[in-house]
């Protein structure tokens, strides 16, 4: 989780550049904010958000 919605596209475009990882689910506003999926590496999906 990171601290704002900004953050969360902030963390998007940052991690959209990096070839290891997936984007699953591009950034969109959910009832508990901005938010998004990757797939790391090993698999694993992620889902970033900001902070209650």
């Amino acid at each position: 989780m990171v601290p704002t919605n900004d953050d969360v596209d902030a963390l998007f475009d940052q991690w959209s550049n990096n070839l290891t990882i997936d984007v699953v689910q591009s950034p969109y506003d959910d009832v508990f904010g901005r938010t998004f999926v990757i797939q790391d590496p090993d698999g694993h999906l992620v889902r970033v958000a900001p902070l209650d």
